[in-house]
């Protein structure tokens, strides 16, 4: 009975698997290597995918969820993937849950966005990524407070409140995105 070399059991995963060779490629021991460290590198993004999808799990329901009803009440203008994530823009609301960031550009009676959002909830997503299960606690929980007392003061004095980005988790958030103080000054002022 012959042993199967290393060189054979390459040439036999790539019977077995053509699509992994590049096209460039030829049975040479150094391009079915390299063909073994694609297949590593997929495998292990993928490794990573599952494992942080399990860690944000509770954001990834419910913006799945979220998602769905966005969907069905006709709140969604666009959906992309972008940076790993999947970014939804919708009519009328904006929050980060795991891999769904949901973002809107026309504002409300409550909140006027600005062009810094979409930056912002992808700053959130860093700590849904960080903080996995505790985020809708350690960051979910402050940041509906801060919408809460938004509208609330809207209600009282019939102004927009504008410190809303001041506060942790949102100057947090800022930071993560990519938005520096000077910009958020700046869009405030807008």
């Amino acid at each position: 009975m012959r042993t199967t070399t290393s060189l054979d059991a390459r040439r036999l995963h790539v019977t077995l698997c053509p699509w992994l060779v590049p096209r460039e490629s030829t049975c040479k021991r150094g391009a079915l290597v390299r063909v073994d460290k694609d297949v590593h590198r997929v495998y292990t993004s993928s490794v990573k995918t599952v494992m942080f999808a399990l860690w944000e799990l509770p954001q990834n329901l419910l913006g799945a969820a979220l998602l769905g009803v966005a969907w069905a009440s006709g709140r969604l203008r666009k959906v992309s993937i972008e940076r790993g994530r999947i970014f939804i823009e919708s009519r009328g609301f904006g929050v980060s849950l795991g891999l769904f960031i949901f973002w809107f550009h026309e504002g409300n009676r409550y909140f006027k966005p600005d062009s810094l959002m979409k930056r912002h909830e992808y700053g959130h997503s860093f700590q849904s990524r960080w903080l996995g299960p505790l985020y809708l606690l350690a960051v979910g929980v402050p940041s509906v407070a801060r919408v809460l007392y938004g509208v609330a003061y809207r209600e009282v004095t019939g102004r927009t409140w504008r410190r809303y980005y001041d506060g942790y988790p949102e100057n947090w958030a800022d930071r993560l995105g990519g938005i520096s103080p000077d910009e958020r000054a700046q869009s405030l002022r807008a």
